[in-house]
């Protein structure tokens, strides 16, 4: 029994700290107690994740409208300096 114990102890000591969690539950109320490579537990209550910016465009419809605007205002000022600007 006693040897038992103590192989347990040496493979948890090879286990990353992110592994060993006592109470992993989605209930972010309970304490989670985890424990380190010096078998130092700690208590720590789960707070939620804070919000990260998202990769992709908060509105990319206005933007493609934006986009299209743009071309077809350059599209008109280059043709317009073309045809007004020669003579003929």
């Amino acid at each position: 029994m006693k040897k038992e114990q103590d192989d347990e102890a040496e493979d948890l000591g090879v286990i990353p700290v992110t592994e060993i969690a006592t109470n992993s539950s989605s209930n972010e109320e309970e304490p989670t107690t985890t424990c380190n490579n010096n078998m130092n537990t700690t208590t720590s209550t789960a707070t939620p994740p804070s919000p990260s910016p998202s990769p992709y465009a908060t509105s990319p419809m206005l933007h493609s409208v934006i986009f299209i605007l743009l071309l077809i205002f350059c599209e008109r000022f280059a043709f317009n300096g073309v045809v007004f600007t020669f003579p003929g």
